[in-house]
């Protein structure tokens, strides 16, 4: 019986070394208590036993893979058991491959290569953490733009009230002005349920 692997900070290198073949694990099941690397220069094989059943805290960086995007099967392998059973949807979210070969520079998630035999290939790229903040910029101007237009159109309504589709009542006041969802209610008869969306005070001309 293969024993059991532990990582807890650091980086594994075997300078060359293969583990185990593409059908069989050379290493056991893999534990991750901490942060840790793989470095796969000049390897052309590591296969660990399925590791569905382990532990993992932290994030397992792949580094100098190349292997063959998509499928698996190339040159340089890294399996974990022999089948998409081997890992948990968790564990593959922790491993990190970090530049690899064929691909722009940059962290990739992993994925099952399309083969199924256990190996884990390159998969969609991570977003830097400029990109997220950029995005959320880019949303939070949207939001704020949408709602300054509606106010302004809002505000030029001549009407008092308005039902807009059976389902939205603009009510214009002395001094507020409201948007309201109606939406017909077993049991209320006309009444129904409004809902308030928007109210805006309106400032009165001198």
């Amino acid at each position: 019986m293969i024993a059991a692997m532990s990582f807890n900070g650091g980086t594994m290198k075997l300078n060359g070394v293969a583990e185990g073949t593409t059908p069989s694990a050379g290493v056991g099941a893999l534990s991750l208590s901490s942060s840790s690397s793989i470095d796969l220069t000049s390897t052309s094989l590591l296969h660990f036993g399925a590791s569905n059943l382990q532990t993992w805290a932290g994030t397992l960086n792949i580094l100098n893979w190349n292997g063959t995007l998509v499928t698996g099967g190339g040159a340089e392998e890294l399996l974990f058991g022999n089948n998409v059973t081997s890992l948990t949807a968790a564990q593959l979210m922790e491993i990190q491959f970090t530049n690899p070969a064929g691909l722009p520079a940059g962290s990739y998630l992993a994925t099952f290569g399309t083969v199924a035999d256990g190996e884990i290939v390159p998969g969609v790229p991570i977003p830097e953490p400029a990109t997220w903040i950029s995005g959320a910029l880019v949303a939070l101007v949207i939001s704020w733009s949408q709602r300054q237009r509606l106010r302004s159109v809002l505000r030029k309504l001549p009407v008092r009230a308005l039902r807009i589709a059976g389902q939205y009542e603009l009510y214009r006041g002395t001094n507020r002005l409201s948007l309201w969802w109606h939406k017909n209610v077993a049991g209320m008869g006309q009444a129904g349920l409004d809902v308030p969306i928007i109210q805006r005070r309106i400032k009165k001309r001198r």
